[in-house]
């Protein structure tokens, strides 16, 4: 791992933790075990590193969730991606205190200001499952993002002590079947 990778590396642990007010530049630097004005080599400032590490993040997200396999059905295709989450849950929760800190520089579009790498991945589940006639959607963003919110506010609550093993099994079953549910409801 080269510096600017150890760099980005540790400034999203320590966001993760501590959020915007609690990381300090000084602080990444004693992390990383290099002098200070390395940090400033590669980053202006704090927010040009998050900007950076924002822009980074949904990159390897996106680029992950198409490695992702092609399944049957909306269940298994959903517990693949809440799999997913899952493994790459520092990047998630990085993704959304980031959003959360600085919503005023996202652009508000037809479906809001959330961005897109965070309902992504729940948007395709509900495409597939609206073709293969498994799910109901009148409007598939704002139901993509209603059950991305129910996911991450889960990872939010219990970060940075996210279950693993059966514990883990229990929760990603709940949530995946509670989601069904949400897509195969019939609107009025």
């Amino acid at each position: 791992m080269n510096t600017k990778e150890t760099i980005i590396k540790n400034s999203k642990k320590i966001f993760c933790k501590a959020g915007l007010e609690g990381m300090s530049m000084r602080q990444l630097a004693e992390e990383c075990g290099i002098a200070l004005s390395v940090i400033y080599h590669y980053f202006p400032g704090k927010e040009a590193l998050l900007k950076e590490m924002f822009k980074l993040t949904s990159k390897v997200l996106s680029e992950k969730q198409r490695d992702l396999q092609n399944l049957k059905s909306v269940k298994s295709v959903l517990r693949q991606r809440v799999d997913f989450i899952f493994d790459n849950y520092q990047d998630y929760v990085f993704l959304l205190k980031y959003y959360d800190t600085n919503r005023t520089i996202f652009r508000k579009k037809p479906e809001g200001y959330w961005p897109e790498v965070l309902y992504q991945n729940i948007l395709e589940v509900l495409e597939f499952g609206v073709d293969a006639k498994e799910a109901s959607s009148r409007n598939r963003v704002a139901d993509a993002k209603l059950i991305s919110q129910m996911i991450y506010g889960y990872l939010l609550e219990y970060y940075p002590q996210i279950p693993s093993g059966a514990s883990r099994e229990q929760v990603i079953l709940k949530l995946v079947n509670f989601s069904c549910k949400m897509m195969a409801a019939k609107e009025n």
